[in-house]
């Protein structure tokens, strides 16, 4: 609290449009993750190993990386015997590997790497253009200089 105090004296607060800061430009990209060939082998050898033995599935999703206290819940014990062998069980040990931890590591290293990209493509295209611009008087009405 006592830092918001002191921040909230010293902030100054103004619109983008205010100091003539161009609108930002947005662009959905979208990323593919691949799901690594040991978790597959660990999600298909238990689906058809394991049968209804819980404490086999407990394991495999220990080793995919679910964590310690998801997989002491009873709601996660009550999800894994309520399912029927197959299809089922092969969605649930995919969709908790899906919340770990070591996938989302998967996810933000495959999004930079699309951040990294654009961001390349976008100077060498600005680049090929003649470079930036500046003064932006002159500059072509686009989304940033609309």
């Amino acid at each position: 609290e006592k830092l918001y105090k002191i921040l909230h004296e010293v902030m100054v607060m103004h619109k983008k449009e205010d100091i003539n800061l161009p609108k930002p430009i947005f662009k959905q990209g979208e990323v593919t993750i691949f799901i690594p060939p040991s978790v597959q082998s660990t999600i298909v050898d238990t689906v058809h190993s394991a049968g209804n033995d819980t404490a086999a599935y407990l394991e495999a999703m220990a080793n995919l990386g679910v964590s310690g206290r998801r997989l002491v819940s009873e709601e996660l014990r009550r999800e894994i015997e309520l399912k029927c062998k197959g299809s089922a069980r092969f969605d649930l040990l995919l969709s908790e590997y899906l919340g770990t931890d070591s996938f989302q590591s998967l996810v933000d290293e495959k999004q930079a790497q699309y951040i990294v990209e654009a961001v390349k493509r976008e100077r060498s295209e600005l680049n090929a253009r003649g470079g930036s611009i500046p003064d932006d008087s002159n500059a072509p009405i686009t989304a940033a200089t609309s």
